[in-house]
């Protein structure tokens, strides 16, 4: 969904949500020059900090 000509790209930016990717899966493969802007890069503990902080949305 994050890569410049995605389709649905421009939902998904004016959308009001924050945008996160990991950035080791970006990197890993080899997107990096794809990826829109509007995308934050994190790592995996960001990732983590963001599970525990928000609100979980799916319950299994």
């Amino acid at each position: 969904m994050a890569l410049v000509d995605n389709f649905f790209l421009d939902n998904i930016i004016f959308s009001s949500a924050n945008l996160y990717i990991i950035k080791k899966d970006v990197y890993a493969r080899g997107i990096q020059k794809n990826i829109s802007d509007k995308f934050i890069l994190i790592d995996y503990i960001h990732f983590v900090e963001l599970t525990v902080k928000n609100k979980k949305q799916i319950i299994w």
